[in-house]
């Protein structure tokens, strides 16, 4: 799950529909514009329509009738998760608002027992938001927090689909530049319903988030969805993804949070998001200890990147990251952020040969720990492959019967594994 748009690592792009399906009329509807450059960001000097496009354009089939939930391909429609009714007090866990396409909506209401309570932390109050000194607003631990903890646990403001995609036909004979202005301007006006239909509490939380994207020709909204959207890979549009895998980027789902959205950006994160459908929350879970008074970051780009590609991927968000992995990098930081799934990968493998028989030789644990430290001091301690090479420490302790040591280790996986997960 990532912050932002079309910037994960964990997808590969596919397509939507498999190759031998013909393909319905509405699939333009379900692409990306062909040939758009991506996302503008910064300032563009021209965002102005073409003069004889319809600046009065609205999508034509906006349904939000809250008990439908089997639509058409190329209906867009806004709703309310879970229902508000009239006669009845709000949900105790809140409200979101979602911008969704024809058939996914019965991917979260038909769910069985939908709509779940939220999660609860076992503890409440767990952080708080404050200002920072060089960053506006950050969240912060309030008391000494456990990886593995649940954090807190959230309804988002809104969720809307994360591509840029066409919600009408763009006539080709725009340029480039106009057909992604045209773009941006058909998400705002696509966007303004939910907005709409949040109560008075949501929409100054929404309202009150930082937008970088003020002069792209983005427009209010949208812009504060691409500054604060934080990706859902396991809510998108068509067929269902196998499991262990993400759906597409362009076809994923992204959440505007009042809390979430708030937490500051690190190459060096304490945080891991995940997303349960069935209660259409957002769950934040500590990645790595965490002290009391320390802020809560989570990483908007991907970390194992060298520090100059973080540097690219971080521009449209309008700062230069000032983590103590950007300010120290070196070649070696880049060499074991790039290398660093492979080595764990090849740690675990000659492991598993080495345990099969007793280790006598305690120097035999040497590479294991230094690259531990190396790991640790560089923050990828809160990656979700650190835990199998603590389960290779455990073990390696293990067989020379330092049991201690071993608990130590088997502490860190275990923690792991109780964190909070995206729902199927």
């Amino acid at each position: 799950m990532k912050r932002g748009f079309l910037n994960s690592s964990k997808v590969k792009k596919q397509r939507l529909y498999a190759q031998n399906e013909s393909k319905p009329a509405s699939t333009e509807y379900f692409k990306d514009i062909e040939g758009l450059p991506k996302l503008a960001y910064g300032r563009v000097e021209d965002t102005s329509l073409p003069s004889d496009y319809d600046a009065s354009w609205k999508p034509e089939s906006m349904s939000s009738d809250a008990s439908k939930t089997h639509y058409g391909e190329e209906v867009v429609g806004t709703t309310t998760i879970p229902p508000r009714f009239l006669d009845g007090p709000p949900d105790p866990d809140g409200h979101s608002e979602w911008l969704f396409w024809g058939p996914t909506k019965v991917k979260v209401v038909g769910l069985p027992g939908y709509p779940r309570p939220i999660p609860k932390p076992t503890h409440p109050n767990m952080c708080v938001v404050r200002s920072t000194p060089d960053k506006g607003l950050g969240v912060f631990a309030t008391r000494d927090i456990k990886v593995g903890e649940l954090i807190f646990s959230e309804r988002p403001l809104l969720v809307v689909p994360t591509g840029i995609r066409a919600m009408s036909p763009i006539p080709k004979h725009y340029s480039q530049e106009k057909k992604l202005q045209i773009a941006m301007f058909q998400q705002e006006k696509s966007v303004e319903p939910a907005v709409d239909r949040m109560d008075e509490a949501q929409k100054k939380a929404f309202m009150a988030l930082a937008n970088s994207h003020k002069e792209d020709g983005s427009g209010p909204l949208y812009g504060i969805i691409r500054t604060n959207g934080i990706g859902l890979g396991n809510l998108g549009d068509g067929p269902k993804p196998p499991a262990g895998q993400y759906y597409p980027p362009q076809f994923m789902y992204t959440a505007i949070c009042e809390l979430g959205s708030r937490i500051n950006h690190s190459c060096m994160p304490n945080v891991k998001f995940s997303f349960k459908l069935s209660s259409f929350s957002l769950q934040s879970s500590a990645s790595k200890d965490i002290k009391a008074g320390e802020e809560l970051f989570y990483s908007y780009c991907p970390v194992l990147q060298t520090a100059a590609d973080r540097r690219k991927d971080l521009a449209p968000y309008g700062f230069e990251c000032k983590c103590p992995a950007c300010l120290h990098a070196t070649p070696a930081t880049d060499k074991l952020r790039a290398e660093f799934l492979d080595r764990i990968r090849r740690v675990v493998q000659a492991w598993s040969e080495k345990c099969k028989s007793p280790v006598h030789d305690i120097t035999m644990l040497d590479p294991l720990l230094e690259l531990q430290k190396d790991v640790t001091r560089e923050g990828l301690d809160s990656q979700g492959q650190y835990p199998f090479l603590t389960e290779v420490i455990a073990t390696a302790y293990m067989s020379l019967g330092m049991v201690g040591q071993a608990q130590r280790y088997q502490e860190v996986k275990h923690r792991w594994d109780s964190m909070a997960k995206d729902e199927d």
